[in-house]
Order: C-alpha cells, then sequence, then structure tokens
C-alpha cells in the first residue's frame, strides 16, 4: 500500500501545496473532514471500518498523520517541505500500532499537550 498523509484544519492554499509535494513524493493525500475527526486513525487510513458517530469532535489547529511511512520517507518529506518554503506543522504524528485506534481529535490533544510540555522545557 502507498504512503498516506492524513491532513485536518488546514488551509486550502496551504494544503494544495502540502499535497504537491506529497504526491511528487508517491503519497497518497486524505484531507479529513470535520465530520471524520472523532474517526480512529485505523479507519481513516482504510484499515478499519467508520464507527457511527455521536458527539462533535473538535481540532483546533492543523494536523498531519503519516502512515505507511519509511523513516527514509518521513524525513525526506519534512526536509522538502522545509526546503520548498512551507510552514512547518506544529501537530504532525506518525501512525503506530499504539495510535491506531485513538480517534484524530485525541491525537491531536495529546500532541498539543506535548507540544506545551516541551515548550515549557525548552524555556526553562
Amino acid at each position: 500500500m502507498k504512503p498516506l498523509l492524513l491532513i485536518a484544519c488546514m488551509a486550502p492554499d496551504r494544503l494544495m501545496r502540502v499535497s504537491m509535494l506529497a504526491v511528487s513524493l508517491g503519497i497518497e493525500v486524505k484531507a479529513v473532514r470535520e465530520s471524520e475527526w472523532n474517526q480512529p486513525l485505523s479507519a481513516l487510513c482504510g484499515m478499519a471500518s467508520p464507527l457511527p458517530q455521536t458527539q462533535r469532535a473538535v481540532i483546533s489547529e492543523e494536523i498531519m498523520v503519516m502512515a505507511r511511512f519509511e523513516d527514509a520517507l518521513v524525513d525526506r518529506f519534512l526536509r522538502q517541505m522545509r526546503q520548498s518554503g512551507l510552514e512547518p506543522v506544529r501537530l504532525k504524528a506518525v501512525l503506530t500500532r499504539y495510535n491506531q485506534h485513538w480517534p484524530l481529535a485525541h491525537l491531536a490533544l495529546q500532541l498539543k499537550k506535548e507540544a506545551a510540555l516541551m515548550a515549557g522545557r525548552n524555556g526553562k
């Protein structure tokens, strides 16, 4: 299966630029709609069936999840984003067996908490 990049909360013009870069590297891109934010990552990646939605999810900033990426592709993709002048995405993760069952909104919340912790440590 091809590498897959899940993206949510990204402005349309930026989404187009990131998508063009990803596709040039052989990466499939899925823009995750707000109605899908409570779906497990595995369902968003086509590895499981979607779950019925009972509540609305909130994601307040852009997020990227890299699924089926080899380590070298992660490095290459992020390096080419920087080289092409694209602002980095603060909330980003690689799909793992540990996070694949998490809803995208939950992953975003965990990444925000982790970023805040790291910012606090770096500020001391």
